[in-house]
């Protein structure tokens, strides 16, 4: 049984109400337990019970307990169908990461030592579960920023080491042509500020003859309040299903753009709190940190285009809705901050350490 819902949203940016198109989409339970139990007989594990996990709009994740003793829980991850490569580089950087001790979740093999099984046309995986509330739950401080600024920079040095990552499928960020093509197409909604997104497609085009002398490897890729998880402890980093290759800065760009960011405004505490962890760790060049400010611009024209374009291609999911809004929000942020609020200056981001 399906039951068809409603969505409209209405997103206020540079002083204009933008109504969000009308949007159909279904919502049902996932799988029976004795459905989720056939998925899970690839990896010998019974469920005992589930839940359909929080957020994501690509993949579908199930949070299953299992009768073990002691209980034992794990996530089982559908992907999208024929994504099989993305799939295999997403557990080898999990896989690499868990095994240098950072805190990500560690990809479970099959009985017969794969790292992936079969759901009808989509590749499926199993990853131990890893405890804590998602940020997107908890109000981000300054403290908070710069300890998730030095996670991201740990994780991107340790990626760094990865076999073949400069050569590993290329993270979406850096496709200015597709976004471009499907640019054209979103233009046919009236109401948007679509100058305002070409511009900054515009500006990361300029920037884009620097990208190859920037250190390249896999990144992260959608470091996002959903994808960190707090435990009372230390954070951990959740969802590479977005992992990528590309310029290793682009995964701050992307971290700034998802977080620093509260109802509409630049919050500048965050914005230097992340920046001061991650350059702490990670050391960027002068020609990385000039790169930052256009990618943070990309980032949000890449929400808002490609989950526009994702709607008219009826690929409907509620959560485009909030991620259109976080593009439209963030540029309209960009453009009425000061310059000196977005300095990624060495000596600021000293001060600001």
């Amino acid at each position: 049984m399906h039951t068809a819902c409603r969505a409209d949203r209405v997103v206020r940016g540079g002083g204009t109400a933008i109504a969000i198109a009308t949007v159909m989409f279904n919502v049902s339970p996932f799988a029976s337990l004795a459905e989720v139990n056939r998925m899970l007989s690839a990896w010998a594990i019974e469920a005992s019970r589930y839940e359909v996990a929080r957020g994501g709009v690509e993949n579908t994740c199930l949070i299953v307990d299992t009768p073990a003793h002691p209980a034992k829980r794990v996530v089982l991850r559908i992907h999208r169908p024929h994504t099989d490569l993305r799939v295999r580089l997403e557990l080898a950087a999990l896989e690499h990461l868990a095994g240098l001790g950072l805190p990500v979740p560690r990809p479970l093999p099959t009985a017969d030592g794969d790292a992936v099984a079969g759901h009808q046309e989509s590749p499926a995986s199993l990853l131990a579960y890893v405890d804590g509330v998602p940020l997107d739950r908890c109000v981000p401080t300054p403290v908070f920023a710069r300890a998730i600024g030095v996670l991201l920079a740990r994780v991107d040095l340790a990626l760094a080491q990865l076999p073949g990552g400069r050569e590993a499928i290329a993270h979406d960020i850096t496709d200015l042509a597709l976004t471009r093509d499907r640019l054209t197409t979103c233009r046919q909604i009236a109401g948007f500020t679509w100058q305002r997104v070409e511009t900054a497609i515009e500006d990361a085009a300029r920037a884009v003859a620097t990208w190859p002398a920037l250190p390249r490897q896999v990144i992260h890729g959608d470091v996002s309040r959903a994808n960190i998880v707090y435990d009372d402890r230390r954070f951990g980093l959740i969802d590479f299903g977005d992992a990528g290759a590309g310029p290793r800065v682009a995964d701050i760009a992307i971290a700034l753009a998802q977080l620093a960011i509260t109802s509409g405004k630049l919050r500048p505490e965050i914005w230097s709190g992340l920046w001061s962890g991650y350059a702490a760790i990670a050391n960027p060049s002068d020609a990385e940190r000039a790169a930052v400010v256009p990618l943070v611009k990309l980032r949000y024209a890449q929400l808002i285009v490609d989950h526009v374009w994702r709607e008219l291609s009826g690929r409907h999911h509620a959560g485009h809705l909030a991620l259109v809004a976080l593009g439209i929000e963030g540029l309209h942020a960009l453009a009425s901050a000061p310059a000196t609020m977005l300095s990624l200056d060495a000596g600021v981001m000293r001060g600001a350490a």
